[in-house]
């Protein structure tokens, strides 16, 4: 994986990476709940189809702001399972 990991998804005990679009932009605050819209289908869906995922910052030194550009970041949806 390209890049800091700084967001995580735990689905079924392991990882799960979204690969991003490379014209995504994020300004990522360190622990804060965000939205992140991806492609359907992890990524390989037609692009007329999105799916929504909410995600949590791991806490960091600063902001993050920057293009994306082929990386991939972990997403977790599982809020409530901050712990893993």
């Amino acid at each position: 994986k390209l890049g800091k990991n700084l967001l995580g998804k735990i689905q079924e005990g392991k990882f799960r990476w979204i690969h991003m679009p490379a014209f995504a932009q994020f300004q990522l605050h360190k622990g804060e709940f965000v939205s992140i819209v991806t492609p359907g289908g992890g990524g390989y869906g037609a692009p007329t189809e999105t799916e929504s995922v909410p995600a949590y910052v791991r806490p960091v030194e600063q902001t993050v702001f920057k293009p994306i550009a082929g990386g991939s970041l972990a997403l977790k949806t599982e809020l409530g399972n901050t712990s893993q």
